[in-house]
């Protein structure tokens, strides 16, 4: 396995217009804050723009609920990326 990033591979990513980089937007499950992330989006921050939102299940609006549906909708509104290429248990 190589520590190398084939930037190829993510051509399909949306591109930012500030940065002119691929788009990652980090979602984590594991209940722990995204800054907790910071070590690890410094490294893809070379070649990534890295959008996260700080603390997943904290907004009444978007509550840990089953399956994640709020907080599917709440990566689809900050992201704004279309439902149509996002996976959504049902």
């Amino acid at each position: 396995m190589s520590d190398e990033i084939n930037l190829p591979t993510f051509t399909a990513l949306p591109v930012s217009t500030i940065t002119n980089k691929p788009v990652l937007h980090f979602a984590h499950a594991n209940g722990m804050p995204s800054a907790v992330y910071q070590p690890f989006f410094e490294k893809l921050a070379e070649f990534f723009t890295i959008e996260y939102i700080a603390m997943l299940g904290a907004t009444p609006d978007y509550p840990v609920d089953d399956h994640w549906r709020s907080l599917h909708s709440r990566l689809l509104i900050v992201s704004k990326i279309p439902v149509r290429s996002m996976a959504c248990r049902k």
